[in-house]
This record gives C-alpha cells, sequence and structure tokens, in this order.
C-alpha cells in the first residue's frame, strides 16, 4: 500500500522532504486506473517473493513471522530457524524522516509528537543525553574504540561544536545496541539456525571510515556465531535522492550481506 501510495501521488521516488527539486523531471498525473495497476504490480512481485522463499525452503511444515516490535529486546517462547535483517546505517540515514509519510498512511503513528518519540528508539538515534556525549565511549573492541576516538577527537576532520563528540557518541552507541540486538538474536534462535543481515560495507563520519559490516560480524562472532558466508553486492540504483558532494561523509559503494550460523546451545545473558 505505501508503494502505490508514493507512486502514484505526488512524492518522487527516495524523495524524504517533500518539497519541489529542479533536478527532479516532472511527476505524471495519474489516474485512478494507474493506482489499481500499481498496486496490483506490488501485490504480485510480494506474492512472487513468497512463492519462490516457500520453494527454496524444503521440509517447512509450518513458516510464521515473530511478533517482534523492538529489534532491541528480542523475545519468543518458539525458537526459530533464521533471522533475516538489515541493519540501519550510521550517521546516513534518518530513518524515521526518511519513512515519515508511511508511518503516516500506514497508521503507524497517530500524530507528529508520536512520530518524534521514535527517534530515540532507533538504534543509530542522535537523540543522545549530552552529557553522555561529552564522555568517550569504550566498546572494548581495539579497532573499534580507535575509530570512535578518532571521530571524538576530530583526528580527520573538525564539525561545528559539539558534532564530533555527538558522532562519536552516536557510532559507539549503535555498536553497544547492535550487540545487544546479537545477543537477543542469539537465544531465540535453534542451534544451526542461521543469522543473515546486509548493510552498507563502509561508513565514513566526521572523515572516519567506519567498516560496519566487518565490525558487526566480529561483535556477532564474539557472542557465539560462525561465520558461513559473505559477499558484496554494488548498489547501482539507489533509492533515496540523497547529496553527497562532501568530503567528510562518502558516498555507500556496497552493501555486504552476510551470514552467520548459530553452531552452540549455549544462552546468553
Amino acid at each position: 500500500m505505501a508503494s502505490t501510495v508514493r507512486k502514484t501521488s505526488d512524492m518522487n521516488d527516495g524523495m524524504i522532504l517533500a518539497a519541489k527539486r529542479s533536478h527532479i523531471e516532472q511527476i505524471p498525473k495519474r489516474s485512478r486506473q494507474d493506482v489499481y495497476q500499481y498496486f496490483k504490480f506490488y501485490v504480485d512481485k510480494a506474492i512472487e517473493a513468497i512463492s519462490e522463499w516457500q520453494y527454496r525452503v524444503k521440509n517447512l511444515n509450518k513458516a510464521y513471522q515473530l511478533p517482534i516490535n523492538n529489534a532491541k529486546d528480542i523475545q519468543t517462547s518458539q525458537l526459530c530457524d533464521a533471522v533475516i535483517t538489515s541493519p540501519p546505517y550510521i550517521n546516513a540515514i534518518d530513518y524515521v524522516w526518511a519513512s515519515k509519510f508511511e508511518l503516516h498512511w500506514l497508521g503507524m503513528v497517530k500524530n507528529d509528537q508520536d512520530r518524534l518519540n521514535l527517534y530515540s528508539q532507533e538504534i543509530g538515534t542522535e537523540r543522545l543525553d549530552r552529557k553522555a556525549c561529552q564522555e568517550l565511549g569504550i566498546t572494548g573492541n581495539a579497532y573499534l574504540d580507535k575509530l570512535i576516538e578518532n571521530i571524538y577527537f576530530c583526528k580527520n576532520y573538525q564539525a561545528s561544536k559539539g558534532q564530533n563528540q555527538l558522532r562519536s557518541r552516536v557510532v559507539y552507541q549503535y555498536f553497544l545496541d547492535m550487540k545487544n540486538h546479537l545477543m537477543k538474536s542469539f537465544n531465540c534462535l535453534k542451534f544451526g539456525g542461521y543469522y543473515c543481515f546486509s548493510i552498507g560495507d563502509v561508513n565514513k563520519i566526521c572523515g572516519v571510515d567506519i567498516p560496519v559490516a566487518q565490525l558487526l560480524t566480529e561483535l556477532a562472532c564474539e557472542v557465539g556465531f560462525r561465520q558461513n558466508f559473505q559477499f558484496h553486492l554494488l548498489l547501482k540504483n539507489r533509492k533515496l535522492n540523497l547529496p553527497r558532494n562532501v568530503n567528510w561523509a562518502g558516498t555507500i559503494k556496497h552493501d555486504t550481506i552476510v551470514v552467520l550460523e548459530k553452531y552452540s546451545n549455549r544462552s546468553i545473558d
């Protein structure tokens, strides 16, 4: 439904802010018939994807999706076979703002305040305590902590007042939350179950390259997962119209897909 509304409304594909852009071509006028045709197109795509998935999964007696409302606190009484996810980029996309219209269209938020409250719940949120941002975060991972330190002390780029410290804390909190998520996911998987994720290979924050996929894989292995395989996917068609003509932010060129396996029955606290 959200895809149909965006495609047949005055919103450009990938537009975050509802404003006219001179570099974007004129939006064609859509008819009621166009709306139905696009809706059918997206429904058919979903049915095709589900059919292909079911064909590939053998000996599947029952498929179900866990009722998860918070990735930071996954709890289930029924162990699952796989967790498939795409963690957020760090400091690259304002997810709540990017999905602002979809949140309202689908009734997932009641009003603007309800939507704004989502910011503090995000993994990678910038709504952090100011006092905490003055402290240099330490994760215990030597390589990651060095990157966090480089951002904090403006080793590669000095942003406006307080921004380096904020970005440093965002990176610290992001990996803290993701490790907690990985631990929760580990506990909800069966022995031999898989955790699969897709994410941008490298984020550049204040001039510092953060190899997100590599670091998340390391954290997952610390938790108890074993890396099965990974591959890179070249990003040819970008969905969001985000200008990246600055040397301290950069553009994410590849997604990395990583498959991890739970090979231990132990539970993690």
